[in-house]
Parts: structure tokens; sequence; C-alpha cells
């Protein structure tokens, strides 16, 4: 395989994933392919389908070049392993063939992605070389239902590294609720997900289950485990990079800090990275919701949210 003790990201679309993939990032071996695991196959298609352009997006000149190259992996597996969308089931597995092209895409995405808020910096104002991404370790965020590719993933990299990040149940379905998806839908699906993420904490070796939770409350010490765990030495780093993305306010308003632009990255000494975090992140979420709603996730989640003791 071209890449080379990858790491994944398996968490929840909203729970924190952006957060968990910067600190990552922060670290000068460590660069992304341009997107999501299924935005690298697929492309980013808001832009196509909305008619509009957001730094964010790919150009529909990307999108098609992605999606012919998702052609020959369609052809082989006649099934659409990438859509993270319906997705709730263990991955078969995957054909030979497949698994290199598979890792072959991932590798020449990640020599793309130069962009400011992907491979560009190595830190503050030092830019990467070519060789420098090219020897790097792959990162990629799985979210949602590709939760359940990582154990084909981990048979194809049996050196990579998996980082699920869980998060209270009630705040990630709110999110959801919000965008207009029918709560008991969403509340199975977390379910789902967090079920397979314990179930692959106990089946592959080197799968960490961390809460989004322990981010918030113990930074220093969280992202200190977390880099021992991928094997990424905490000096190398010499400043944290988080990106600017909208948070619920108080009054239950989703918005950026003002004079804040989306995305925009941010670089913070070591011990102070804390002070891009909103410790109310799930406290303001959570009384978006209405009772109703709470009573089906609860219906829904007991046992996981259980299982990560957010409720008793």
């Amino acid at each position: 395989m071209l890449n080379k003790q990858p790491i994944f990201i398996v968490a929840f679309a909203r729970g924190g994933s952006n957060l968990l993939l910067n600190l990552l990032l922060s670290h000068p071996d460590v660069c992304i392919p341009r997107g999501e695991l299924h935005q690298v196959f697929k492309g980013k298609r808001a832009q196509f389908l909305n008619r509009r352009k957001t730094p964010d997006k790919d150009s529909l000149l990307s999108l098609i070049i992605k999606n012919i190259n998702y052609l020959p992996i369609l052809f082989l597996e006649k099934r659409d392993i990438f859509n993270k969308n319906y997705q709730y089931n263990l991955c078969a597995p995957l054909q030979p063939e497949t698994r290199k092209l598979i890792d072959r895409i991932l590798f020449s995405e990640k020599m793309k992605a130069i962009n400011p808020g992907e491979n560009l910096y190595k830190t503050e104002g030092i830019f990467y070389t070519r060789d420098e991404i090219r020897s790097s370790r792959l990162l990629c965020k799985n979210l949602d239902g590709l939760a359940f590719l990582s154990q084909e993933l981990a048979y194809m990299y049996p050196d990579a590294t998996f980082i699920a990040l869980v998060r209270n149940g009630l705040a990630i379905c709110e999110g959801k609720i919000r965008r207009g998806q029918a709560p008991a839908v969403v509340a199975q699906q977390y379910h789902a997900v967090c079920q397979q993420m314990i179930q692959d904490s106990k089946m592959i070796d080197n799968y960490h289950i961390y809460k989004y939770e322990d981010l918030l409350n113990h930074p220093q010490n969280t992202f200190l485990k977390i880099l021992n765990q991928a094997k990424l030495d905490y000096d190398k780093i010499t400043k944290v990079r988080l990106q600017a993305k909208p948070v619920i306010d108080s009054s239950g308003e989703h918005k950026l800090p003002e004079g804040v632009s989306f995305k925009a990255i941010s670089w913070y000494e070591k011990d102070d990275f804390y002070q891009h975090f909103n410790p109310q992140a799930n406290e303001n979420q959570i009384k978006n919701l209405k009772s109703k709603n709470q009573n089906i996730i609860l219906d829904n989640c007991q046992e996981s949210l259980k299982y990560f003791n957010y409720i008793s």
C-alpha cells in the first residue's frame, strides 16, 4: 500500500470531528486528502447542486474527475461503498483490486490537497514541500455510516490507527433534527454507530474511543493520549491549528464568532488551544431539543447513552 500508518477519525457529522482533525493536522507528519472519506471519491456536491461557490466545495471539474475515478470501484464492487447516508451495516470484504484503487486514490488526493485549510502549511507561516506531503501519514475522516468500514480498512492497513470520537447523542441528534432529519431515524443511526464503535474497539488492535466532552474538559491530557496512541511525537508540534465553525450560542442561534470567517484557521500556542473551545456547546444544543424529541432519542439510544455515561 502507498499509505503507511494511516490515521482514521471515526465520528458523527457535527460531532466534533473537525476539532479532532485539526488538532492532529497540527502535527507536521500528518496530511489529509481533499475532503472526508466519502468526498474523496464522490466530491463535495453542495456547490454543484446549489450552484453556489464556496471555498470548501469542489469545482465542477474536480467533482467530475473524482466521480470518474470512482467508476472502476463501483464497477468492481457493484455497490456504492462510500455513501455515508445509508450504509449502517458492516462492509462486505472488498476485492483486492478495489483495495489497491482506494489506496492509490487516497494517496493521490493527499498530494492534491494543497489549499490553506488542507496541507499548505506545516505550521504557522511555513509551507510543506511536495516530498514532505508525500512521506506524511494520511489522516481521513469517516463519518456516520462509514464507521462500518473500519474493519475492512483495518484489513487493508494493519498499521492504521483508528480514533473514534463519540459525543452526547442528544446534542448530535439535535444538530441533525435542526437540519430537517427525522428524530427516530437519526437516533437509531446514532445508536448503531455507537454500538459499532464499541464492537470495533474490541476487534481492532489500534482502535480507541474518546469522548468529545473529554476534549472540551481535559483538552491537553486528551490530546496527549491521542497523539501517543497514534504514535505522533508531541514535541514536533510547534503550534496548534484549529478552524472556525458555527456553534449554537446560549440564545439558540447557530453562528460564527463576530468577525470570523467560515473555516478560518487560527494558530495557538500549545498550552492555549483550549481557548478556541465552547464548553457550553452540548448544553446549548440540548436546550434546543423539544421534549418529545428528547424522549424519542432516549427511547432509541438508551443503551449507548448509558454505556458512555451520558445518562445514568
